[in-house]
């Protein structure tokens, strides 16, 4: 026979009403699950915006193995509407010489110029061109340059996909927010040039009424 025996537990001594959810409570929970619901709502209609901003950027691609370039381009071509490849830094440099590129990202040890080198003409030609380098290397005594030359972020070989979109998503992000920065620069010079335009018009205008005046007032309270 086994002995039975009985447990008191103390919460059996708690009354009903205290057990219960309150009115006030369960309002609270559900005006909280509302806000939880309209706020990823909200981020994911940002999400897909800042996508279809980073979608529209102009990508040059700088790698000379051939099967990392192409798997590396397909996973690109998914992120980016225009990606321009280059099988090594000189042929990347000739290319960015015809074409103007948001982002360049790139290899370092590569044949006939590798991507310092080529990082370095480039930024000759534009100081304010960001890159990503993706190296098999770790590139660790480089830092200090990659930094100095505008360079935003450094992804390991091997990487997948998902480790590539972490990697170059901040970096999009920053040229699409100087991107439109810029387009509300030129918006608001635009606006402001016919004010401008008036300003000047306006001194003209009082430039030739002093002159005026001054002919024709002043010789009458002239002393001669």
């Amino acid at each position: 026979m086994v002995n039975m025996v009985n447990i008191n537990f103390p919460f059996k001594e708690i009354p009903y009403y205290k057990t219960r959810v309150s009115p006030i409570c369960l309002i609270s929970m559900i005006l909280y699950l509302i806000f939880s619901f309209k706020m990823n709502c909200a981020l994911e209609s940002e999400r897909r915006l800042d996508m279809h901003l980073i979608k529209g950027l102009r990508v040059l691609y700088v790698e000379d193995d051939p099967d990392v370039r192409f798997v590396t381009c397909e996973m690109l071509c998914e992120l980016f509407s225009s990606v321009d490849v280059a099988a090594d830094g000189e042929q990347g440099l000739e290319k960015y010489k015809s074409t103007q590129y948001d982002l360049v990202i790139t290899d370092i040890k590569m044949p006939k110029m590798n991507g310092i080198e080529m990082i370095s003409k480039i930024k000759s030609i534009n100081k304010n061109q960001k890159f990503v380098v993706i190296s098999g290397y770790d590139e660790s005594s480089q830092h200090l340059f990659f930094i100095s030359h505008g360079v935003s972020n450094f992804i390991l070989k091997p990487f997948d996909f998902q480790k590539l979109v972490e990697g170059l998503s901040p970096v999009c992000q920053d040229i699409c927010n100087a991107k439109s920065i810029n387009q509300l620069h030129k918006e608001l010079f635009s606006k402001m040039n016919p004010l401008n335009e008036s300003n000047t018009l306006i001194d003209e205008k009082g430039s030739s009424l002093k002159a005026f005046i001054k002919g024709q007032y002043l010789p009458m309270y002239s002393l001669s």
